[in-house]
């Protein structure tokens, strides 16, 4: 078995990725009931876009935003988020969401609507 040194550990190469994401994508931070019980209605205000990765950030900004006006001023610093308001981790709470060319939902977390 071939390992990896990922972050100064040595990783089995049969580790499997719950999902990729790559710049653009859209992801949905379910709520602690949701993720008991299963996502039934999407919370629009939890749909967030990841805008880049360094290292092993994430940073995301919400869905709504097309560009910020003022580059610096509006959010935060670098006009991106890796927490939400209430302290939680996007990254590691994110659920990547599937849209059609015309921006319906088709599939969240590997479920079809």
């Amino acid at each position: 078995m071939e390992s990896y040194l990922k972050d100064n550990e040595l990783v089995s190469n049969d580790v499997t990725l719950l999902f990729i994401l790559s710049p653009n994508d859209l992801v949905y931070l379910p709520t602690k009931e949701e993720l008991k019980e299963g996502i039934k209605l999407l919370d629009k205000n939890r749909i967030y876009k990841i805008v880049s990765f360094t290292g092993n950030r994430l940073y995301a900004i919400i869905s709504d935003v097309a560009k910020c006006v003022v580059d610096k001023v509006e959010f935060t610093q670098l006009n991106k988020f890796e927490f939400t308001d209430d302290k939680q981790s996007i990254k590691e709470m994110c659920v990547p969401i599937k849209v059609d060319r015309l921006g319906n939902i088709i599939e969240i977390d590997g479920v079809k609507i």
